[in-house]
């Protein structure tokens, strides 16, 4: 997946047109179809965090997908153990990740959860279609 890809797919996710993008974010509607047209190979971090705004994604997604950072770069990461319990091997329990957690977040933080994993859905969904 380019980030011209993603783009355009969290714009019709959101169901907005380029125009509207445009107002939300502040950046020029010929600029975003650039970007997802993949003519822009390198967008500066600062138009990356407006649209990362706009579209309510993590920042670090999108630079991610520019090249700017590495997959799990920035981040803390916790090594899971081969064999979690309750989970299976290579996998974790995510329900008991998520039991264990989730009195942590705010309820703006499991809003973002749930538009992610709407998000994953649409993409899943779209993949199967083409």
């Amino acid at each position: 997946m380019t980030l011209g890809s993603e783009l355009k797919l969290l714009r019709k996710m959101k169901g907005l047109t380029l125009r509207q993008v445009e107002v939300i974010s502040g950046v020029s509607n010929g600029y975003l179809n650039l970007l997802e047209n993949d003519k822009v190979k390198e967008p500066s971090p600062r138009i990356l965090s407006k649209l990362s705004q706009a579209y309510e994604v993590p920042y670090t997604q999108l630079m991610i997908l520019a090249g700017y950072l590495t997959p799990g770069e920035g981040k803390q990461l916790t090594r899971m153990p081969a064999r979690p319990a309750g989970g299976t091997a290579g996998k974790p329990d995510l329900a008991g990740i998520v039991v264990r957690t989730i009195n942590d977040l705010t309820d703006e933080e499991l809003q973002q959860i749930k538009d992610y994993i709407k998000y994953l859905k649409f993409k899943r969904a779209g993949k199967k279609k083409g």
